[in-house]
């Protein structure tokens, strides 16, 4: 019985971003805070998840690279329902889009397979100046992207990074509900040209360069067939600012996501636990991307900001790739 529950809450281990995020995931930070947790079922060792990301709006395409040092916690089997894949962590994290980019150090741990916590705190850093006409002649990034940066009065910023994450996971018969929180804030601002606010590339919001900033995924999923899963979810993010140019930044989208574990060769140590994930969210609410129009004329950098709406009917497509391995274990 117990090996009959043990396999999905595993699995579902890998599905962990968006951040996002890796996601958070991170997926950027939204979907790489996703990616970040997908590591290696071993039991001590030095292990690292790698991954690759592109998403659509913001546009990016990425890297995540996770590593570091796990150690399984509670002396039991593989197949202990609750305590069997308990483990601590501490490493770090590297994140690249070429426009934004971060590198913390990690501390996470699975006291029991449905409960997880992370800690991390770097350096968030760009290649450009924060000046946000540096972003006027990037032609990949929508006009909405642009307006964004130009309306918040800095497009890009340097700073330390602090952020928390939880994460419950519950079996619900034939589905998994799972839900991720996590919590950052940006220390020692450098926002251009002095400016009170920022536009958070990662996140896709306003931001108040001394604020916190709050994003919260939920998602119910189900097993389709042995390597898949496919699911809905729902991510919130509200930036704690008093930006009165708009009346919201607070950020919701929902829609489906789809994984697919490939064949994994747990007797290799590297270059294994091969996974995809697709996910597509419609934008419920959002201060330029859930209007009614689309705008998709010339980016005029002199114009109203406001008017760089983008239907609701487009939606935030993202696509990683991922994979992992170990140096030693146990």
């Amino acid at each position: 019985m117990k090996k009959k529950f043990l396999k999905p809450i595993v699995l579902l281990f890998f599905l962990c971003f968006t951040t996002s995020a890796w996601a958070e995931q991170p997926e950027p930070e939204e979907k790489v805070a996703e990616t970040q947790q997908v590591i290696p079922n071993i039991g001590t060792g030095i292990i690292y998840q790698n991954s690759v990301f592109f998403r659509s709006n913001p546009a990016g395409l990425g890297e995540g690279l996770t590593a570091g040092y796990k150690k399984k916690l509670w002396d039991k089997p593989s197949d202990d329902l609750l305590f069997g894949t308990s483990y601590v962590f501490v490493g770090f994290d590297l994140v690249t889009v070429g426009i934004a980019n971060a590198l913390e150090a990690a501390v996470s741990i699975e006291p029991i397979a449905l409960l997880y916590f992370r800690a991390s705190y770097g350096t968030l850093f760009t290649s450009r100046d924060g000046n946000p006409e540096s972003l006027y002649d990037i032609d990949f990034l929508t006009g909405s992207t642009r307006a964004l940066a130009r309306l918040a009065g800095s497009s890009l910023t340097q700073s330390s990074n602090l952020k928390l994450l939880a994460q419950v996971r519950l079996p619900l018969g034939p589905f998994f509900l799972r839900n991720t929180i996590t919590w950052r804030k940006p220390v020692n601002m450098e926002a251009f040209d002095g400016s009170p606010y920022f536009y958070d590339f990662n996140y896709d919001v306003i931001m108040s360069a001394t604020g916190t900033l709050i994003h919260n995924e939920a998602e119910l999923l189900m097993q389709p067939s042995k390597n898949s899963y496919l699911g809905l979810r729902h991510s919130y993010t509200h930036p704690f600012t008093d930006f009165s140019e708009i009346e919201s930044g607070d950020i919701q989208k929902f829609g489906p996501v789809f994984t697919w574990l490939f064949k994994n060769k747990p007797n290799k140590n590297h270059f294994r636990d091969h996974y995809i994930t697709l996910t597509s969210q419609w934008y419920i609410q959002h201060p330029l991307r859930a209007a009614d129009e689309t705008y998709d004329g010339e980016f005029d950098p002199n114009a109203d900001p406001l008017q760089y709406t983008t239907s609701r009917a487009i939606p935030n497509i993202s696509l990683l790739w991922g994979f992992g391995g170990q140096y030693a274990t146990k």
